[in-house]
């Protein structure tokens, strides 16, 4: 059944965008069923289809047919494609960094709200903006918030798509604050989800830094998850980021580097750490201004020096709150038998 087909049936019977994905997936399989879909939101003959189906185009990684779509909607004579159009333009302009935090939130103000849904995605977009600026108080509050609006929706494409994106911050959050068996529920729940390969790949590697601390196997399992995935779908930025990031990262954490390299200099350090080559390490590193709490973590490592640990131990926490990766400092000092005062 073509595209066009499937459309006119869509216009004509008043299939839901809905249950039409949840048939297509089922007997078309992924690949042919998001191409029928595209064309379909691409048509924009229903409202659901223009509405919804940004929504469908963003999480299935079409940016090209989104930005279309975003300005199709923000040109049309309905204030539901407009207000549509506009939020999604703010998110996408945010996502691709044309404005900052302080934009965004600000635009988000000008946007005139007509239906819940739109106020439930604007909650979500507050709280992804809230999260990304290290502002956990108010991401709880907006999580939540979003949370309670989410559960009142109608059944649609959009709840089932905003439910995964609820998910994925819940995973974000609990693994930061190193509540590592929640956090895996909820990314264990997202891979079960029609999502992009891009996407399945990036929870698996994500998932894989997770098991840093419980051996080389349990992480190198989700590598190779999100390898085979990089490699079926040639998708060469999760590529060049499992290569030159999450493997010789995970790698010289445990000390398996046989083989390993990266462009990375700063994982080009970590890696000689792990070699015992520490000068090599420390003339990189001391190059680096402005280092992050990696990198201090990475120079504390080399020259063994209890003071950079412990700076790099404050910034995980007060800068970032990541309590995960604040481990790494507190592992290091403990391995070299530096007394811990938190």
């Amino acid at each position: 059944m073509t595209a066009k087909v499937i459309i006119n049936e869509l216009s004509s019977q008043n299939v839901s965008l809905h249950m039409l994905k949840n048939t297509l997936y089922r007997i078309h399989g992924r690949d042919s069923a998001l191409h029928i879909l595209k064309e379909i939101c691409l048509e924009r003959k229903t409202p659901e289809t223009r509405q919804h189906g940004m929504e469908f185009l963003f999480v299935n990684d079409l940016i090209t047919e989104l930005k279309w779509l975003i300005n199709e909607n923000k040109h049309s004579t309905d204030i539901m494609d407009r207000s549509w159009g506009q939020l999604y333009d703010v998110y996408l302009n945010y996502k691709l960094q044309k404005i900052n935090v302080s934009q965004a939130f600000e635009h988000l103000k000008s946007v005139v709200l007509v239906t819940g849904e739109q106020e439930c995605y604007v909650d979500l977009i507050q709280s992804i903006l809230y999260f990304d600026s290290h502002r956990f108080s108010m991401f709880a509050v907006y999580i939540d918030r979003f949370k309670d609006k989410l559960s009142e929706l109608e059944p649609s494409l959009l709840k089932d798509y905003l439910d995964v994106r609820h998910k994925y911050l819940l995973f974000r959050y609990h693994w930061r604050n190193n509540e590592l068996i929640i956090a895996r529920k909820y990314a264990f729940k997202i891979l079960q989800e029609d999502l992009s390969p891009e996407r399945i790949g990036k929870i698996h590697s994500s998932l894989s830094l997770t098991y840093l601390f419980e051996g080389y196997d349990a992480a190198f399992y989700h590598i190779a998850e999100a390898q085979a995935v990089a490699e079926k779908y040639n998708i060469s930025a999760l590529k060049f980021a499992l290569e030159n990031n999450n493997i010789p990262f995970i790698a010289a954490e445990n000390g398996r580097v046989e083989g390993i390299s990266t462009l990375d200099s700063s994982e080009i350090a970590h890696l000689a750490i792990a070699r015992g080559e520490k000068d090599k390490a420390i003339s990189i590193l001391e190059r680096i201004q402005d280092p992050s709490p990696f990198q201090q973590y990475y120079l504390g490592l080399a020259k063994e020096d209890k003071s950079i640990l412990l700076d790099s131990y404050f910034r995980f926490v007060n800068e970032q709150s990541h309590y995960f990766f604040a481990r790494l400092p507190l592992r290091a000092m403990s391995d070299l038998d530096m007394e811990i005062v938190q």
